[in-house]
């Protein structure tokens, strides 16, 4: 009998086939399912964007926050040829609500998740906010 062993090579791909994803805080991401076609059987995990390894093929989060904006990178291999990455970026934007007795409410959609504090002052009946972004 005749067995032909195979590395996963260029055939790694991601189901939704996605290379950038962008979320909303809070949302959930996924299922996205990491294959390969090798013989045998490759062995996948997925590297998060703060170095945590998540076993399987399938990457799925319930709820994005902040630390979760980045590169996801899935890894297979057998043994057989050489081993493939593939790399989803996943981009989490945050909404930001700011509420204030003489405002309108804002809502605010921004790329990179920040901490923004502020102080009101009154003085000479003027309102000043000063913001402080993290």
């Amino acid at each position: 009998m005749f067995y032909y062993l195979d590395g996963p090579g260029s055939s790694i791909a991601f189901n939704p086939a996605d290379e950038s994803i962008t979320k909303i805080q809070g949302q959930s991401l996924g299922p996205i399912i990491c294959s390969a076609q090798c013989n045998p059987p490759c062995q996948l995990y997925w590297i998060k964007p703060d170095g945590t390894v998540v076993d399987g093929s399938n990457l799925e989060i319930p709820s994005l926050s902040k630390n979760d904006h980045g590169i996801f990178t899935c890894h297979t291999g057998n043994g057989y040829g050489s081993n493939a990455t593939k790399s989803l970026l996943v981009i989490v934007n945050c909404m930001y609500v700011c509420l204030g007795k003489h405002f309108k409410v804002v809502f605010k959609l921004i790329s990179t998740c920040i901490s923004i504090s502020y102080v009101m002052i009154i003085m000479k009946n003027k309102l000043y906010i000063i913001f402080r972004m993290t």
